[in-house]
Order: structure tokens, then C-alpha cells, then sequence
């Protein structure tokens, strides 16, 4: 009954936005849920992240925290810290219970830009997870590939390859995706043997072009390497704020080449033209010099 009454109370806030952002993995990329999508945050923007999670652990119970950065169109590095438990000193023997992890790491998205694949509404994208630190818990090499199959109906599918043992991301995968609006989504996921569901919804922050994201998580089936249901949190923000948006450039590109057409002897009987016209400044007096 909780549950339910915190979805309908997060659908009574988010209701009145019409903006989609993209969602961070507690796994650490890009992606609302477990499975990463074919896209990549957009370039010039970070998200923060929190996710009561710590999917491929030995122990999931834990919290899982991202730090993402669209680096440049086509390219991503998010950073995730893993813990079991934040306050315990993993530095002291015996200070923290068995099966205990705090692991720092970064990973990596690259989408390539190509414009026949925007034609066909196809997304692809090869990713790596937990790249850097001093242990390698959860790293996972990746493919995936998107296509739009209907209105605003996603299908996903992709392939990984884990190098270490705790790897969430292992064999194939897949998900079906559905944004009834542009600020909600729904998604239906299977990675390995683990089934998911996903709700993701997204507001506008007050007086700001921040973006607050809500996503709520449950396990279908599958073994133990996640939660059984979670909810993460998460902000957007533009941190590019020179960059000009494709709508500001078309804008400006015609005032340009309009001031580039005029030559500079347009300009000279433009003027004389206008000061012959003037009243108080009579015809006879005014003498023509050519600047050349």
C-alpha cells in the first residue's frame, strides 16, 4: 500500500512537466534501469545520482552513487561509488563485516554519430564499466543497439562481456521501452537471467534548467545479484552554458551572411542616397568624394 501510494504521489508532481532527460544506472551509465541504452547524456550537461542498490554485488543492500558528464556528442564518463556500508573503515581489519565492498570506479559510453542511422531511428552504442580503481568488481565490456519499433516505442537489445566475477552485465540483454510522455518512461528489461521493471519520471527545477529524476525498480525474476525493488534519485544541469543551442545558430547564421552581402559601394549610396533625402541638408552642399 506504501508503495503504491508513493507512486501516485510521485505522478501527481511530475505530471505537470513535459521535458525528457536521461536517467543514470546504479551500474554506472547511462539508462533508466540495469540495461544501458544506445544513447549517450548530452554533451555539456552532468547528472548526479543515487540508487539504493548495488546490482552484481555479492551484497546488494547498499547505495550506489553516479557522477556523469556529457563529455562531447557521442561520448560519456560517469563515475560511480559502490558501498555497502559509507561509514565503515574498510582501512582496519576486521572493521567491517564479511562481504563488504566500497569501490570507486569510471566508466565509459561512445555512440557514433552517423546520420543515416538517425534516418533510420537506430541508436548504437560500446561502453565499458569500472575501468579505474584499485579493484575491479563490476567490469563489463558492451554493445547495444536501440530502434524505434512504434510511437514512442523502443526496443533494445545488446550482448556484454564480464571480466570480473561480480559483474551485473553478462551475456545478453534486452529492453522495451515506452514513454507514454516526454516526461515519464516504462521499461520492461532482462539482462543474463535477471528480469526488470522500470518507472522513470522527470520536473523541471523552479527557476533553474535543472531537471529532477525519479526512478522506481523491481525485480521480476532471477537470482540474487540486485535488489528486489528500489528507488533512485538524481538532477541534471546544463554545465556548458556558452554552448549555443542548434536553434540559436540557425538564428544568427542568416543576420551573418545578410551582413556579408552588402559591399562596401552598396553601403557608400545607401548613405549619400539617405543624406540627399534629409531637408535640412540641402542637395547643392552636400559634394560627392570617392573614397577610392
Amino acid at each position: 500500500m506504501q508503495n503504491k501510494s508513493l507512486i501516485f504521489l510521485a505522478i501527481c508532481v511530475f505530471a505537470s512537466h513535459t521535458a525528457h532527460s536521461q536517467f543514470l544506472s546504479p551500474n554506472g551509465y547511462s539508462g533508466l534501469g540495469l540495461v544501458p541504452s544506445a544513447t549517450v547524456l548530452n554533451a555539456g550537461t552532468a547528472t548526479v545520482s543515487t540508487d539504493t542498490n548495488v546490482p552484481g554485488a555479492g551484497n546488494t543492500t547498499g547505495r550506489s552513487t553516479q557522477l556523469g558528464f556529457g563529455l562531447t556528442p557521442g561520448w560519456e564518463l560517469v563515475g560511480r561509488l559502490a558501498t555497502n556500508d559509507a561509514k565503515c573503515n574498510m582501512f582496519l581489519a576486521g572493521a567491517c563485516p564479511s562481504n563488504t565492498i566500497r569501490d570507486f570506479s569510471a566508466s565509459f559510453k561512445w555512440a557514433p554519430q552517423i546520420d543515416w542511422l538517425r534516418e533510420q531511428k537506430i541508436n548504437v552504442a560500446l561502453g565499458a564499466t569500472d575501468l579505474g580503481g584499485a579493484a575491479t568488481y563490476f567490469r563489463s565490456y558492451y554493445a547495444v543497439a536501440s530502434k524505434d519499433i512504434g510511437p514512442n516505442l523502443e526496443l533494445r537489445l545488446g550482448a556484454a562481456q564480464a571480466t570480473s566475477e561480480r559483474a551485473y552485465l553478462q551475456g545478453a540483454m534486452g529492453a522495451l521501452s515506452w514513454r507514454p510522455a516526454p516526461w515519464s518512461e516504462l521499461s520492461l528489461q532482462r539482462a543474463g537471467d535477471t528480469t526488470t521493471a522500470h518507472m522513470g519520471l522527470t520536473a523541471a527545477v523552479p527557476h533553474s534548467n535543472a531537471r529532477v529524476l525519479l526512478s522506481l525498480n523491481q525485480k521480476l525474476a532471477g537470482p540474487n545479484n540486485t535488489q528486489n525493488s528500489w528507488i533512485g534519485l538524481g538532477l541534471t544541469l546544463p554545465i556548458d552554458t556558452v554552448r549555443r543551442t542548434q536553434l540559436q545558430s540557425a538564428e544568427v547564421e542568416p543576420v551573418q551572411r545578410a551582413v556579408q552581402a552588402i559591399a562596401p559601394t552598396q553601403l557608400r549610396d545607401a548613405l549619400q542616397k539617405r543624406i540627399c533625402q534629409t531637408p535640412h541638408w540641402p542637395k547643392s552642399q552636400w559634394h560627392h568624394r570617392d573614397p577610392g
